[in-house]
């Protein structure tokens, strides 16, 4: 089999990381957790990964929204566990830059918590707040991917409930179908019975989206 990851994205890394800047830093944790997701136990051993690690722990200072959301991101992919000292550092700086997330940051953010079952309730609290502020900028995946992490946390109450759904409704035709299936499951799991919202997404399926 392949290796799920080049190993000279971290060889550079391990050779390289006190010079590069927090584009590139932040891209290669992007990138090794794009390719390390189906084999994550492979890149969790590999002592690159814990390199970059630290090496973005140590420099988190350097980083704005996209990076940090980016760095969050693949750490999820490749499983970090939630007691990583990294992750306790990188959480406390989003909720330091929560303001300046955009849509997609925000979502990949609370994805990533959701995925990683961290325990930091000021920075879920300070998401619901920002997508309340935000959600008219919201896409479909924004809407969906989100919806699903917030439902996952437990963090999909009134307001943000309502206001998700209704934003929903006009997006719906052009809703993939695992979005459709996360946005359904996200309303079920938060008891949010809505009948315009409910008849847009059987709408949608009925449509065309079979495979939800």
């Amino acid at each position: 089999l392949a290796h799920p990851v080049h190993p000279e994205i971290l060889a550079m890394v391990h050779a390289h990381g006190a010079s590069m800047n927090e584009v590139n830093l932040a891209t290669a944790v992007h990138r090794v957790g794009k390719m390390g997701k189906k084999a994550p136990e492979v890149v969790a051993a590999l002592p690159g990964w814990e390199h970059l690690l630290r090496l973005v722990a140590d420099r988190v200072g350097e980083f704005g929204a996209q990076g940090l959301s980016n760095i969050l991101w693949g750490a999820a992919m490749i499983r970090v566990p939630p007691s990583h000292p990294s992750l306790a550092v990188l959480t406390a700086a989003c909720l330091g830059r929560i303001d300046t997330f955009s849509p997609q940051a925000l979502t990949n953010t609370a994805w990533a918590i959701a995925t990683l079952s961290l325990p930091c309730s000021p920075l879920i609290a300070a998401i619901e707040a920002a997508c309340l502020r935000d959600l008219h900028q919201f896409n479909q995946q924004d809407l969906a991917n989100t919806a699903w992490a917030m439902a996952s946390l437990g963090a999909l109450r009134a307001p943000l409930v309502g206001r998700m759904a209704n934003a929903a409704v006009p997006l719906v035709a052009s809703f993939r179908a695992q979005e459709l299936a996360n946005l359904a499951w996200a309303l079920a799991v938060s008891r949010h019975a809505d009948p315009q919202v409910t008849a847009s997404l059987a709408r949608a399926v009925h449509d065309g989206h079979r495979g939800y």
